[in-house]
């Protein structure tokens, strides 16, 4: 199958791991009927395709197990887990309204409202902060390393628009 400039094959049967959260809430993984213990999944580039390219990675050390092509190619039951612990971790509140972007001193200040509520972001360099996705969609990352998800501008609110073309 193409998507843009990779190629990714079709398998026709799952991968051989299984993913599963313990009592305690931790994402383990079997591998080839082999507990592996505690694992962290890690999204590989693009981030586009969000459930494509997934490392799945020892918890403590960061050693590579696995890449996994697509998500689609799990059993059921491990896509299911491994979802839930991609949006837990991967969790990225998008920028519904653009309050204000000041500068002041050596850093620029944003005042915004998430769909997870208000937020302040605070850059020092303020395009280095600022990644293009895709045409009209951009990760902002803070100076703590937040990020938001900045989409859909045409249909932000006039003043969001007026701050963005300010920095534009």
């Amino acid at each position: 199958m193409m998507n843009g400039n990779l190629v990714f094959m079709n398998r026709s049967k799952p991968y051989e791991v299984m993913l599963f959260h313990s009592r305690e809430g931790y994402l383990k993984a079997v591998l080839g009927g082999e507990p592996m213990g505690r694992v962290k999944l890690v999204r590989c580039f693009p981030y586009s395709l969000p459930d494509r390219l997934i490392s799945v990675r020892t918890a403590d050390t960061g050693k590579e197990l696995l890449l996994l092509p697509s998500l689609d190619q799990l059993e059921e039951e491990s896509r299911i887990a491994a979802v839930m612990e991609l949006e837990r971790e991967y969790t990225i509140p998008r920028i519904e309204r653009i309050v204000s972007i000041r500068k002041k001193g050596p850093e620029w200040i944003w005042a915004v409202e998430t769909d997870y509520g208000p937020s302040t972001l605070h850059m020092s360099i303020l395009h280095e902060g600022i990644h293009s996705l895709t045409d009209g969609r951009w990760i902002v990352t803070d100076d703590d390393g937040r990020r938001f998800e900045l989409s859909n501008l045409d249909r932000m609110d006039k003043r969001s628009r007026e701050q963005w073309e300010k920095i534009g």
